[in-house]
């Protein structure tokens, strides 16, 4: 799956949502998420149809998860709302008319093919720092072992 069918994809969820349909909102996600696995926007969505689905503790897990890989401010607020007060399934609203949205208007779906940056980035600059310690470290490291050789 490219990433355009993947966006298609994903705003046929997010319809589904809309129409209150969670459990088939669910299943296209989890599609979703099999091709590009650990993507913030579709873990995100999964926990809104969880959470409205009345499987709260799946929705918290997933929230956690979403905390490990991104630090997601989101996941957060979702987890707090999930842990103060847990809703039952059903929609929020007595009004059929209501929009509702599966993630913020600002979300990006161009970053649904993307690992997440932070977790790698930090990675990388370990791997750095410890890679730089020892070229500083090899030259006195050489001439302690020629010193007590001889």
């Amino acid at each position: 799956m490219n990433s355009d069918s993947a966006k298609q994809r994903f705003q046929q969820a997010n319809q589904l949502f809309g129409e209150r349909r969670y459990e088939e909102a669910l299943t296209m996600l989890q599609e979703l998420n099999r091709e590009f696995p650990n993507t913030e926007n579709i873990m995100y969505a999964a926990a809104l149809c969880l959470e409205k689905m009345g499987s709260i503790e799946e929705a918290k897990l997933l929230c956690h998860s979403m905390l490990r890989l991104f630090e997601s401010q989101k996941a957060q607020e979702l987890l707090n709302q999930l842990e103060m007060a847990p809703r039952v399934a059903g929609p929020p609203s007595d009004d059929p008319d209501m929009e509702v949205q599966v993630l913020p208007k600002n979300a990006r779906l161009e970053d649904i093919d993307k690992e997440p940056k932070s977790k790698r980035n930090l990675l990388i600059i370990i791997i750095v720092l410890i890679l730089a310690a020892l070229v500083l470290a090899l030259p006195f490291i050489l001439n302690l072992l020629k010193g007590s050789g001889a």
